[in-house]
Parts: structure tokens; sequence; C-alpha cells
């Protein structure tokens, strides 16, 4: 049968045709060919000195495999490039990739010294990755700490060069390659973000926790704004089985099309249940629920997380690009039921122009 579409225009006194144009196609749906999986990095205990692995988790249904050693100590960041082909992470200053079959790492390239507002930072301690969809530049933030309960440090946002690991220098002004994260004008106000994520629509979404009077805890799910460093809270993370238990701990951040923000947890959590698991999280009320604890085994502290959509297979075309019959519609030439005396003869009925009675319409 034939395909129709109904148009309502607005008729200004300027237009006086409608040329009526379309194309209309279909197709079926795309076949998935594997699962959306997620990447983690146990960073593992003491952070610093037992060697990391990589794993991946079907997000759906839980399933997990123990790929490999990153050939790291203290791997805390992962993200995929835009097109779903690198797999990238920071090691000692050092931006590498890392193998999705073997967990082998390989390094890009040191990303040196970054200048700013609080003077020269020689070494970042990377925790959190994330490319931006808009623009395809490489996000990353800076731990600054001193190791106390009293921290007031802030942690900073610069950009990574993907294909050097070079930091990109001037990125916000001459001399400049970092902002602040204000996450001080939180109440209460903390002074760590373990993660960044941009979803889809180029928000960027980040873990804020370490008040001054706890380390690591306090967590909350916030926005960030990539060009100021302005923070907008969101809610602390709750777990969506009962509502009230605070989620702590948060470390890793993703977003996955389709699925939304996805988290895990490493093995300092208040609550022992919530350790080294990977979770959804409701982007507008920080409720996380658990995906699946990750089995206890010798891999723990899941600090950095990256996810990435399934292969799939495009649907075949069905109906191709087919344009519709091209019809002009002129508007404004039916037949009214008033006649008048047009005295000034511009067309329109004014005020002061009486009907004319009697008059026959042919």
């Amino acid at each position: 049968p034939a395909l129709t579409f109904q148009v309502t225009v607005n008729n200004p006194a300027t237009v006086t045709v409608v040329e009526n144009v379309a194309n209309i196609s279909a197709s079926e749906p795309d076949t998935r060919l594997g699962p959306d999986l997620c990447y983690l990095v146990a960073d593992n205990n003491p952070d610093t000195s037992t060697a990391d692995r990589l794993l991946s988790i079907d997000p759906i249904t839980g399933d997990f495999v123990d790929i490999g050693a990153t050939s790291t100590n203290n791997m805390e960041a992962l993200t995929w490039n835009l097109d779903g082909t690198v797999l990238y992470g920071v090691e000692a200053g050092q931006l590498v990739t890392v193998d999705k079959d073997t967990g082998a790492r390989t390094v890009v390239g040191t990303i040196g010294a970054i200048a700013g507002t609080f003077g020269s930072i020689a070494t970042p301690d990377v925790d959190g990755l994330s490319f931006d969809p808009a623009d395809g530049k490489l996000y990353a933030v800076a731990r600054r700490e001193d190791g106390t309960n009293g921290n007031t440090l802030l942690d900073v946002l610069f950009q990574i060069a993907p294909a050097t690991g070079a930091r990109v220098a001037n990125a916000y002004g001459a001399g400049v390659d970092y902002i602040a994260i204000n996450t001080n004008t939180l109440s209460p106000a903390l002074y760590d973000v373990d993660d960044i994520a941009f979803d889809d629509a180029g928000v960027l979404y980040a873990i804020a926790n370490d008040a001054t009077t706890n380390m690591g805890l306090s967590d909350r799910l916030v926005t960030l704004h990539k060009a100021t460093g302005a923070v907008t809270d969101i809610a602390g993370f709750l777990d969506a089985a009962d509502g009230t238990t605070a989620v702590t701990d948060v470390e890793g951040l993703s977003f996955l099309p389709g699925v939304g923000l996805l988290a895990s947890t490493g093995d300092a959590s208040t609550t022992t249940a919530q350790r080294n698991t990977v979770w959804t999280v409701d982007a507008d009320t920080a409720e996380m629920t658990a995906i699946i604890a990750v089995p206890a085994y010798s891999q723990t502290d899941y600090e950095g997380l990256a996810c990435l959509p399934g292969p799939f297979e495009p649907g075949d075309l069905i109906l191709p690009p087919t344009p519709s019959n091209h019809v002009d519609t002129p508007l404004g030439a039916s037949i009214g039921d008033l006649v008048w005396a047009d005295v000034d003869g511009d067309g329109i009925k004014d005020a002061n122009e009486p009907g004319l009675a009697g008059v026959e319409v042919c």
C-alpha cells in the first residue's frame, strides 16, 4: 500500500506554495554478534607493588574472564577510544595501551609535567580517563593528596594526546595545562576524583569522595564542566537494594550506550558485601544496582573500568532510500464566503470595509 503523511503549515503571508518532498527507507534489526563487555583492571593490594590484571565482565549476564597480567603495578584508570579499537590506561606517568585479549600493555609515551595554578605536577597520578565524544579529546584526572585525613588538595583536569602520550600543553591558556576540579564546593567538601566518564551526549560524570574526616569514602556522583572545573552535585551513591545504604569506595566509572553509567568498587568499601563489585548507576539519582561481585580469588580492588558495546551486523535493507511523489501545494487560494468592498485595493478586509450582501460567488 502507498505510504502517506500529513504536514501542517502555519501559512505566513509570504508563502504561496509548499513543496512536499520526503525520503523513506527501512532496514531489518541489527544482529548482535557478541555481548557488550566491561574491562576492569584489578589494582590489587598493596597498590604499588602487586601486579595488576585485566578482566572482562558481561554487564548483562555477569560472566567474567580473567584475561591476564598487565605488567603494571598501579594502573587506576582505563578508557576506550571513541571507535572502540584501542584500550588506554596510565601507569607511572605513562599513557599505555592494553591488549584486550592478553592484558599486555604497550607504552605510548610519557605524559610529562603539567603546569597550572598549583604549580608544576611532575608525574601526574592519573585516576580517571575518558574521551569526549564531541571532539575526540582525551581528558584525565590527576590526583593530588598529602596522605592524611585532613587533605584539602584539589585534583586537576587536563588533556593527553593519544598519539604520543604527552600532556596537551596550554590546553587552558598560555602556560596552563590543567584546571582545578572544584569538589570543595560540595557539601561536605570533597578532595578526590576517582574516575570520570563522558556519556554519549557529552556530559562529563565523575566520582567524588575523600572528605577531610575520612579517606576514600563519602562517595558522590557529580558532573564536571570540562572548561572551568565547576562541579554539580547529583547525589551520594546508594544501594538500590534498600535505597538507604551508602555505597563507598566507588573507584571506576564508564558509560555504555543502551545501558548507561556503570561503576566498580574497590576493596575498601565500608560494607564488605559491596567490595569488588560491578554496578549500574542511575545518572539522575546515583542509585546503584549490583550486577556481580567478582568471585573472590586473588584479584581485588577494581579501580579502572572501561565498557565497550558488542559487535553487530547491520540489518539488511528492506526498502532502499526512496523519494516520495513530488507535490506542490498552493496556499491561500481557496474560495471563501465573504464579499466586501476593498476600498484601498490591498486584498485585505479592513475594519472600515463593510461586507456586501446579495452577491453571488461562482
